[in-house]
């Protein structure tokens, strides 16, 4: 190989690496679209729901982001259930029906919070 084709390689293998990123989630989310607009986002951070109570409406969706450093659950009874989620791992819950949704983290009972879904 010529030293323009190594650095070349170099280069592209360069690039690559730099748009794979690091993986994991994003601390800011990105700039809002039509297509995002109705998903909302709950982070688990510090042991509690960020924001703790939500609106959305049916149709519409919320996704549990696990952004501390200990595993976490989403858990409403008759609802949904997220399992484990450990930092970085995203549960995503479509709203069905109109009512009020609580719901808990099984490790922390303390950590709680609603869903409000509208027609």
């Amino acid at each position: 190989m010529t030293k323009i084709s190594l650095i070349g390689a170099a280069l592209c293998s360069c690039a690559l690496l730099a748009g794979c990123g690091a993986g994991g989630y994003a601390t800011k989310p990105a700039a809002a679209t039509s297509a995002d607009t109705a998903v909302k986002i709950v982070e688990m951070t510090d042991s509690t729901f960020a924001p703790s109570a939500v609106r959305v409406k049916v149709g519409e969706t919320v996704s549990f982001v696990d952004k501390d450093e200990i595993a976490h659950t989403a858990t409403a009874e008759k609802s949904f259930d997220s399992g484990t989620l450990r930092e970085g791992e995203r549960f995503v819950f479509k709203a069905t029906e109109p009512g009020t949704i609580g719901y808990v983290c099984i490790f922390h009972p303390g950590m709680t919070g609603t869903i409000d879904v509208s027609n």
